[in-house]
């Protein structure tokens, strides 16, 4: 092989080294990196003294020889590239053989031969015995920390008192008080002259200016008004109605030895149901043909006469202060042998007014 075929094979050689070197490198730094730069310097000046020899062989070697030559050359330096590679492949599966790993099977798993399910015994039993726990503390809890009556018998053995009735929750009563609550309009007309005239600053009483809207006289007892917002009136066979009809027997039965003929209904707290009961047994006694003066005491909120979609002003606040007269205080509501008397204007002293003799002389009349 001539000298200088010899020295262009390795210069071949060593450039294509190079190139395979600077290819890597790029991989790792910027084209203006330092190693990529100085391998571009090397590689510039394997291209310069190649060519130097590509020159002389064109002018010393004709051109079929020139051919083979070259020829030679690429075989050479492929085979030297093809070497190279195949040496660097087997030092990277070496060392890749030569690195362990950070875990390492201790046992191959097993594979149950049963499959897995609940266990409906021990499901059944502990959801058994959770709910008895809970079901268990909920009831000491409302034993002990719920204030509340919550069995008629317990008014018997702690107050003993004798318990006429138990009066439940009723619905219907529920769309009552919402009916009241949306539409507190009265429907009759009350008038009176009171705080002002006659003689020593006292009101000249005027009578009651009661107006029907079907043109009738309201003194005739007409029949009951089908548009009260009375339970007994409205709805007379809801449960709670039955049960005020047990306190109306043994009310009744009571009465028949008792001095008088007045019954107070009252209540320990607000919002107990003071106006609900005394409405509708007032309703209940005059259906068996009692005559009943109804009579709102509760000069602070007393609201019965909405019941009767009537207004509170002309009623026990003007009579007690002497600005009406009892028999102008009274008013029909459309129940035959019942009658009404409202709580009148919420006074600024309701206890003093209760408390004078002028009270008891109207209960005694």
């Amino acid at each position: 092989m001539p000298p200088n075929l010899q020295g262009s094979i390795v210069s071949a050689q060593q450039l294509a080294t190079l190139t395979l070197q600077r290819t890597q490198a790029l991989q790792k730094f910027q084209p203006t990196g330092p190693q990529v730069q100085n391998l571009d310097q090397q590689i510039a000046e394997l291209e310069s003294s190649n060519a130097k020899i590509q020159s002389r062989f064109d002018s010393i070697m004709p051109a079929s020889e020139r051919q083979n030559a070259e020829l030679t050359r690429d075989a050479h330096v492929a085979e030297t590239i093809y070497l190279g590679m195949v040496n660097k492949a087997e030092e990277l599966s070496v060392r890749r053989a030569s690195t362990g790993g950070g875990a390492h099977i201790v046992d191959n798993a097993l594979r149950p031969h049963n499959p897995t399910k609940p266990k409906k015994a021990l499901v059944i039993v502990a959801g058994t015995g959770l709910g008895f726990f809970i079901g268990t503390f909920f009831i000491f809890l409302r034993h002990h920390a719920m204030i509340g009556v919550t069995d008629p018998m317990f008014v018997e053995r702690r107050l003993s008192v004798p318990v006429l009735s138990e009066v439940l929750f009723s619905r219907q009563q529920q769309m009552l008080d919402h009916e009241i609550a949306v539409s507190p309009g009265a429907r009759a007309c009350l008038g009176y002259a009171g705080g002002q005239g006659g003689p020593g600053g006292r009101a000249e009483p005027r009578a009651l200016q009661y107006q029907d809207r079907e043109g009738h006289d309201p003194f005739m007892m007409p029949r009951v008004q089908d548009d009260a917002r009375v339970l007994a009136s409205r709805y007379p066979h809801d449960p709670a109605v039955e049960a005020l009809r047990a306190v109306r027997t043994e009310l009744y039965r009571d009465l028949v030895n008792a001095p008088n003929n007045i019954v107070m209904l009252t209540g320990p707290i607000s919002s107990a149901g003071k106006s609900f009961v005394a409405a509708n047994l007032a309703v209940l006694l005059a259906e068996v043909g009692l005559g009943v003066l109804l009579v709102d005491a509760d000069m602070r909120r007393g609201h019965i006469a909405s019941f009767f979609k009537q207004s509170n002003p002309g009623g026990l606040a003007e009579v007690l202060k002497g600005e009406m007269e009892i028999g102008d205080a009274i008013r029909y509501v459309g129940v035959p042998s019942l009658s009404f008397m409202s709580c009148g204007g919420y006074p600024e002293n309701p206890s003093e007014l209760l408390m004078m003799p002028g009270f008891r002389d109207m209960l005694r009349a």
